[in-house]
């Protein structure tokens, strides 16, 4: 399967990138800021946009996550499954009731490639997934909980890395890290809902390891949070 030319690829993220950003879904801390308005639209150079559709391979409309890995394949997270993308062909990985070593996931809420290029996929309903690009294969983490706050089918809204190579992942009922190395499961208790006056649901949907070593994070229902995980406390911006 071939990759993208990089011009084609380059042009392909900018482009998502500046839908994004017109939609308002570019967060103001993101890593990867689009460049200033005046540098993308240069005068007598007309942007084309190219609509991908079921038409062209798509499982579905409704799209909630892209990534483009370090082979330059586009990833799509949709609501019936996940997707890559050469620029030519869609492959679509969905669950399949015969082959129980498939991809469990249909709707897929969350993508990130580590520094591994392994590919971590958060799911609705259906919990944290790992493809391995090398083997070709994926692999379920269990996040379930032995006191049952968390199950295994927890809803994964978002997922990055810090700089010291641990997987954060953002949960409706939790906050979890995936150590490096052996891929030890830390929950980290001290991130919880505000209780009065707040949900009872912590409701998280976005993380992101700044270059301090804190954790910033977006909810549902509790606000902006910076989380640092060295002294285990928490400050409620909003």
């Amino acid at each position: 399967m071939r990759s993208l030319p990089l011009p084609a690829r380059t042009f392909l993220v900018t482009a998502l990138v500046v839908a994004a950003s017109w939609a308002g879904l570019v967060p103001t801390f993101a890593k990867d800021r689009p460049p200033p308005a005046d540098d993308l639209f240069v005068p007598g150079v007309e942007l084309i946009f190219e609509h991908i559709t079921v038409d062209d391979g798509l499982p579905e409309n409704s799209v909630r996550s892209i990534l483009q890995d370090e082979a330059g394949f586009l990833w799509f997270g949709t609501m019936n499954g996940l997707v890559r993308y050469d620029g030519y062909e869609m492959r679509v990985f969905a669950p399949s009731a015969t082959d129980t070593s498939s991809f469990g996931g249909r709707t897929i809420l969350a993508l990130h490639e580590d520094e591994r290029g392994d590919i971590w996929i958060g799911t609705y309903l259906r919990g944290l997934w790992k493809y391995d690009g090398r083997l070709g294969t994926f692999t379920h983490v269990p996040l379930g909980r032995s006191d049952a706050t968390v199950t295994d089918s927890d809803r994964v809204n978002d997922i990055d890395q810090d700089a010291e190579g641990r997987i954060w992942v953002a949960m409706m009922h939790g906050l979890a890290s995936v150590e490096p190395g052996p891929g030890e499961i830390v929950w980290h208790d001290a991130v919880k809902p505000l209780g009065e006056g707040g949900s009872n649901i912590l409701g998280l949907t976005r993380v992101f390891p700044d270059d301090q070593d804190r954790i910033w994070l977006a909810s549902e229902h509790n606000g902006v949070m910076i989380y640092d995980p060295d002294s285990s406390t928490v400050r409620n911006l909003v």
